[in-house]
């Protein structure tokens, strides 16, 4: 996946990095996309 947007995230690169690295979540953000 290649983010082309750029958007400022109100939490720690840690967290945000946990947050991408679980692909159901990041699926459930991102539409037509289905697991």
């Amino acid at each position: 996946m290649q983010i082309q947007e750029t958007f400022t995230v109100a939490a720690p690169p840690e967290t945000v990095w946990t947050f991408f690295e679980d692909v159901q979540r990041v699926a459930r953000c991102v539409p037509g996309v289905q697991t």
